[in-house]
């Protein structure tokens, strides 16, 4: 009976001694009963994948292993997709309304150690998400270039990805038929992306524009921004299109084209 009892306690002390899982995505950490796991930021619409690494060192020098990760318990209006059994990694996944509000929202998560053949038995704890609406900077520069007729004229477009999560932004323009574009741009989470755009005016003109960013999740997340693109045709603005990274031919006399470009920076 005694040696009963002694197995039952070696037992458990395993058991308790390995009740953990670390993760591994989007922020290392090691989770234990009844803790949480707290992800900040995400936008309305978007997707967050969690992996967990599936083994965890037992108090006998070996490995045990967790099967699934399941989601019990997640707020109204979320899709969330358990992990594959034997994944490795373990990965569970959150999509949040395309129009959340703002907000902590909170989902009960579960390990599962399948028939408990490796003495971890069940670890339940909880997963807190952030929403947030301003995860996007959006900003193109310059914001007025003036050129020559039939010169380039090129702006920078700048997206900045604040969340904790990738989206896919859509960049586009307004005002002018002829100049409108439409691209997709992927941007991993907490990164940022430059992208150019270069349009050609042919008449002397002032030309107006706007140009959108928008998350192809939610359309809460959108900024734009004017620009405006005078052509006028004379010497002095020929010289200064130069300066917006026109190459003139001959290549011979490109020198000397970059020296008259930044003396018509003198000129207003």
């Amino acid at each position: 009976m005694q040696k009963v009892i002694f197995i039952i306690i070696m037992a458990l002390m395993v058991t308790i001694g390995a009740n953990y899982i670390d993760t591994i995505y989007p922020i290392e950490d090691r989770i234990v009963e009844g803790s949480s796991y707290n992800i900040d930021k995400i936008g309305p619409g978007q997707s967050i994948p969690i992996k967990f690494e599936y083994s965890v060192e037992m108090d006998n020098d070996k490995m045990g292993y967790w099967d699934e990760i399941v989601i019990t318990d997640y707020p109204e209006g979320w899709n969330v997709k358990d992990s594959k059994t034997y994944g490795n990694p373990l990965q569970i996944t959150l999509t949040s309304p395309r129009r959340a509000s703002e907000g902590w929202y909170t989902f009960t998560v579960k390990a599962i150690d399948e028939d408990n053949l490796n003495n971890l038995g069940e670890l339940e704890f909880d997963v807190t998400v952030e929403i947030q609406h301003d995860i996007m900077d959006f900003e193109v520069t310059p914001k007025e270039i003036m050129t020559g007729g039939n010169q380039p004229a090129e702006f920078t477009i700048k997206i900045t990805n604040k969340g904790a999560t990738e989206d896919e932004f859509e960049v586009y323009s307004e005002g002018i038929t002829e100049w409108t574009f439409s691209k997709a741009f992927y941007v991993p989470g907490k990164t940022t992306k430059e992208i150019k755009y270069e349009i050609v005016g042919e008449e002397e003109a002032i030309y107006n524009m706007q140009i959108h960013a928008k998350s192809r999740n939610s359309d809460i997340i959108k900024d734009s921004d004017n620009v405006t693109v005078k052509v006028q045709s004379n010497l002095i603005n020929d010289y200064k299109a130069t300066n917006n990274g026109l190459l003139i031919f001959p290549v011979v006399n490109t020198p000397l084209y970059a020296f008259m470009g930044l003396l018509s920076n003198l000129f207003p």
